[in-house]
């Protein structure tokens, strides 16, 4: 299973890394230092104190793809946290995964779904990546292909900004109006469940999802758009009760399914990791997130309540 190679971006700064393909260790708080994490990332003079979040896979320096991390006020803060991150795929100019946090304040709705005024875009080009990285026109419209969010309008309204961030091209993989307003659309409405705005303060999930574009795992339609074949979301759930983990994994991205049935996708971290060449949740501690991702599928399904 290939790498993916990533380069760090945000608009001040350069950073190089490389994802790497997953092994199981598992560990437990963001910058977690020490023996008890040996696959964790670590912020350095080439790698950004981002990396060290639990929504991130494992990175290590060395690279040619891109990862921009959007931030947004707080609400009812001028303080600026992170809105959500993604890695961008320089070659293909397409998204690699996008990861994100939900809690209970960036649940809050204060804010209706972006709409352009007068000549606006709706699906405005991402200013932190360069323009030789991105398509000069939006390769979406005319493909048969909807914008596929991946850290959702829906997830964001708790600030204009936070919201018209989620639009931007660099956060969207092509996907099939069926599977979009689908199955896919279940899954998110799933993990909005799980975390609201009135959920514990100490609760939060930890989100991965995107599209597999590795050689073999996309093709190229109208306009050159990359479309992956597949699917994934990782989520981890951090509460009183410690952490738990479950991955969906849509293994056939033509699928038009009008069920509301998640059973039938959901696989444990471990099988997720082995299916995307992705590393999960890299900077839990190794004891922790082996116990997370190893779980039995059936054990995983009951632990979220799919009896």
């Amino acid at each position: 299973m290939n790498p993916f190679r990533i380069t760090y971006l945000s608009s001040l700064t350069l950073f190089i890394f490389t994802f790497t393909a997953c092994s199981s260790n598992n560990g437990d708080n963001e910058n977690q230092s020490g023996s008890d994490n040996t696959n964790k990332n670590v912020a350095s003079s080439v790698m950004a104190s981002e990396v060290t979040r639990l929504e991130f896979p494992h990175v290590s320096s060395a690279s040619n793809d891109t990862i921009v991390v959007h931030y947004a006020p707080e609400p009812g803060s001028d303080k600026k946290d992170v809105n959500y991150s993604l890695a961008w795929d320089k070659v293909k100019k397409a998204n690699l995964f996008t990861c994100y946090e939900m809690y209970a304040r960036n649940r809050q709705i204060n804010t209706p779904r972006y709409k352009p005024v007068n000549r606006e875009d709706q699906y405005p080009q991402d200013p932190d990546l360069l323009p030789k990285y991105r398509r000069a026109s939006d390769p979406y419209y005319n493909s048969d292909y909807d914008h596929g969010h991946l850290c959702p309008s829906e997830d964001r309204r708790y600030s204009f900004t936070a919201n018209y961030q989620t639009f931007f091209l660099s956060n969207m993989s092509a996907q099939l109006h069926a599977f979009n307003a689908g199955i896919w659309e279940v899954m998110e409405n799933q993990l909005r469940d799980w975390i609201s705005a009135n959920s514990p303060v100490t609760d939060t999930l930890y989100v991965c999802k995107g599209g597999t574009i590795s050689d073999g795992d996309y093709t190229l339609g109208k306009n050159n758009l990359v479309i992956p074949k597949h699917f994934f979301s990782a989520v981890l759930m951090k509460n009183k009760e410690g952490y738990k983990a479950i991955g969906f994994w849509f293994e056939d991205a033509n699928n038009t399914t009008t069920s509301q049935d998640l059973r039938p996708y959901i696989v444990n971290i471990e099988t997720l990791q082995k299916d995307t060449g992705l590393d999960f949740f890299c900077n839990l501690p190794d004891k922790t997130e082996k116990e997370v991702e190893d779980l039995d599928v059936s054990k995983v399904k009951r632990a979220w309540g799919f009896n």
